[in-house]
């Protein structure tokens, strides 16, 4: 029984090995990450996405965290007909490899206390056929 134990737990680790951790690594230099910002290497936050409204428009960001699924902030109000994009690095480049996917279900969880409301959307994703390059971020979930 310990041995079957001890066997799930090397799986498991084995399985999240290697996830948030860019195949390109990111240039980020002292605190200009976000105030200022600077330019990301492209590829290098491949988890990162885009959530657009009809018109293309970029209103939030969000994270890739499974094959269908995406995580945003409470305050982005996700609509079944926007998009989410990923692999966009310059949006006034039409030479990148994007993956331009439709609002399957948008979801969100609600947690109260005395203190504050949250609110924690979701967006659902549902993804056909996920590019080489986004296949390899999900790979380990």
């Amino acid at each position: 029984m310990a041995f079957l134990l001890l066997l799930s737990c090397l799986a498991l680790a084995r399985a999240v090995y290697g996830c948030g951790i860019p195949t390109i690594q990111p240039v980020v230099t002292g605190y200009a990450r976000i105030v200022n910002g600077e330019e990301a290497v492209p590829g290098s936050w491949p988890w990162q996405v885009s959530l657009q409204d009809t018109t293309g428009w970029h209103y939030c960001g969000g994270s890739l965290i499974s094959r269908d699924w995406v995580v945003t902030a409470a305050h982005c109000s996700v609509a079944l007909t926007d998009r989410v994009v990923l692999g966009e690095h310059d949006r006034s480049s039409s030479a990148e490899p994007i993956q331009n996917l439709a609002v399957a279900k948008v979801s969100s969880s609600k947690t109260r206390s005395s203190r504050c409301s949250t609110s924690s959307p979701g967006v659902y994703a549902r993804v056909t056929e996920l590019r080489s390059w986004v296949d390899q971020i999900v790979a380990s979930n």
